[in-house]
């Protein structure tokens, strides 16, 4: 039986740069984003905080 490893699946040798690049650069937007919807809720969580919402 084979164990199966859990973790990143490493590119390719001989796969283009551009692809290397464009899935670093889709993995360190992710987690920008999700570091910036946690600091949102964050701060929107606090007491006394509401949304301003126009309308």
């Amino acid at each position: 039986m084979q164990s199966l490893e859990v973790g990143l699946v490493l590119a390719p040798p001989r796969e283009p740069r551009l692809t290397r690049w464009l899935r670093k650069g889709s993995g360190i937007l992710a987690h920008l984003v999700a570091m910036g919807f946690t600091i949102f809720l964050t701060v929107l969580s606090r007491p006394g905080t509401i949304l301003p919402l126009h309308g």
